[in-house]
């Protein structure tokens, strides 16, 4: 609950500023990002110490962290901008602005005065890079002026956030006043009020803080603090300075929610693709079950035969014996007449004897891989380590469970097939296909997401979709089942959509092209197959 989480208020930050303010002189020796909302500097005085500096919509804070960074793989933007103003630079001076959860770190360099300022807000948290004149130089998060009344745009002067001014917590003289105060947060009000010592106690312990505070009290699973919070009835463990208390518990708690946030990314698409699954399981053994009726069929249609030719012209049903001795009675169609009633169900059985073997492969992949994605899930709800997610991840990317990798460290601003309106859907088998539902999207599906050897599809002499098949260079594995599936996500995102009877062209991506010049969605393709995709009639 959040009303148990201690939060990382103005108090906690002049503690901290006080802590850095036996770090003025370092050298900045290198910067890190270890993540998207991470900045690690590197002071060096005498010894060396890792500062951190986040602005994490939900665990944005300042402190020492006792972890040595770890950079990603691409140095962003903002991290290069800081490491060519700040490389080698000393730290001059720290401020925090009044009791607000803002503070100014201020380097002096090769490059001039330069500062960096965290606003360690909730989701309005940002560190920028400013010049001596507070022109932002660069930002963590810009923010662009259709998005807020105080834009951050670099080569633009800083703002302040624009709060109404109030009285400094360090002038209040009741817990009333604190409430009312500059960097009275609400836990620490019901800290002041649990205070064993009453309120002029309490208040004297909190200005003694701002003024001289190092240390640091642990609650474990709800947080740091300057102060005992033992007061609140919860356990509380004295550190050496606040940044071992904060590193410690951030280090819990920030390791989880990316445990927890990762593994519920992957367990939205694996469940997904196991309701998926399921569907296609349950309708191949219902197709399973009709096409073991084909024995009967035929039996049928043999009856048929033997009968028909005593029938009365335009006999709409026939009463025989089967050859277990019972009656039967045989519908015929009054249009194709008996002969041409049998030889339909002839045909029929026929089919239903091929598709059956095939149902029942089908049946079998699907049963294996529902229990694989039943075990995948059961792994991730039980997962203790970023490893156990990482490795459930990879073998779901493997058997293309996901839509898109998802990553530890996954942009916010990055969106499924770079933006492009595509649909993925899931059939028959858990087959998968991409269907264009633009013509920009068309071009995509066709030219960056398809392979050679995967299945391609579109309605012939009409404007529709592109439809793309995945077949791991395996196209023959793909049954007519499956294509009559795919054919008709082409008709349903067609202008043919409203016919009765839709030709659909498909063959492997090879042997499509897209003429140099012409516009998004074109297409010229050869080797081509057709199938007749009739509108499915509604029911009731």
């Amino acid at each position: 609950m959040l009303r148990d989480r201690i939060p990382f208020d103005s108090l906690t930050l002049a503690t901290v500023r006080n802590e850095l303010a036996d770090w003025i002189g370092a050298r900045v020796q290198q910067a890190s990002q270890p993540d998207d909302h991470s900045l690690v500097l590197s002071l060096y005085q005498a010894r060396e110490a890792w500062l951190l500096l986040s602005w994490h919509p939900e665990f944005a804070r300042v402190h020492f962290t006792f972890r040595k960074p770890v950079n990603q793989p691409q140095p962003l933007g903002f991290l290069q901008a800081v490491r060519a103003h700040l490389a080698g630079a000393r730290l001059e001076g720290v401020e925090q602005a009044g009791c607000d959860r803002v503070l100014r770190l201020r380097f002096s360099g090769r490059k001039g005065s330069r500062t960096l300022l965290l606003e360690a807000m909730g989701k309005h948290s940002n560190l920028m890079l400013l010049d001596e004149s507070d022109k932002i130089l660069a930002a963590a998060k810009v923010v662009g002026r259709s998005k807020s009344r105080r834009p951050v745009v670099p080569g633009h002067p800083y703002s302040p956030p624009p709060f109404e001014p109030r009285p400094s917590l360090l002038e209040a003289r009741t817990i009333e006043a604190v409430a009312a105060s500059d960097g009275g947060s609400p836990f620490l009000v019901r800290w002041l009020r649990a205070h064993p010592g009453g309120p002029d106690s309490a208040l004297a312990e909190v200005r003694s803080v701002v003024a001289h505070g190092r240390a640091g009290f642990l609650s474990p699973g709800r947080g740091a603090y300057p102060v005992d919070v033992s007061c609140l009835g919860w356990e509380s463990f004295g550190r050496s300075s606040i940044s071992v208390a904060l590193d410690q518990h951030f280090g819990a708690v920030v390791s989880q929610w990316t445990l927890d946030r990762q593994a519920s990314a992957i367990l939205g698409q694996l469940r997904r693709a196991l309701e998926a699954r399921r569907a296609g399981l349950q309708g191949a053994r219902g197709a399973l079950q009709e096409a073991e009726g084909a024995a009967r069929l035929q039996e049928d249609a043999s009856l048929l035969l033997a009968y028909g030719p005593l029938l009365e012209p335009g006999a709409s049903e026939v009463e025989v014996l089967g050859p277990d001795g019972e009656p039967r009675r045989i519908q015929i169609d009054p249009d194709a007449g008996w002969l041409g009633t049998a030889e339909r169900m002839f045909s029929k059985a026929r089919r239903l004897k091929e598709a059956s073997d095939q149902l029942r492969k089908h049946i079998a992949a699907l049963e294996t891989e529902v229990s694989e994605l039943e075990q995948a899930i059961d792994e991730l709800c039980h997962a203790e380590r970023m490893a156990d997610v990482e490795a459930v991840q990879e073998r779901a990317i493997g058997r293309r469970w996901l839509a898109a990798s998802v990553t530890a460290q996954k942009r916010t601003e990055e969106r499924p097939f770079e933006g492009k309106k595509v649909r993925e859907a899931v059939g028959p088998g858990g087959v998968v296909a991409y269907v264009g539902l633009n013509a920009e999207a068309n071009d995509y599906v066709t030219t960056r997401l398809a392979k050679p050897n995967d299945l391609w599809l579109h309605v012939r002499g009409s404007t529709s979709a592109h439809v793309v098949i995945p077949t791991q260079n395996r196209p023959e594995r793909i049954s007519k089942q499956q294509l009559l599936w795919a054919a008709r996500l082409a008709v349903e995102h067609s202008a043919s959509r409203h016919s009765g009877l839709v030709p659909v062209d498909y063959t492997l991506r090879k042997y499509v092209r897209k003429p140099k010049g012409s516009p998004p969605g074109t297409a010229l393709y050869t080797h081509e197959k057709t199938l007749h995709v009739e509108r499915e009639k509604p029911r009731g």
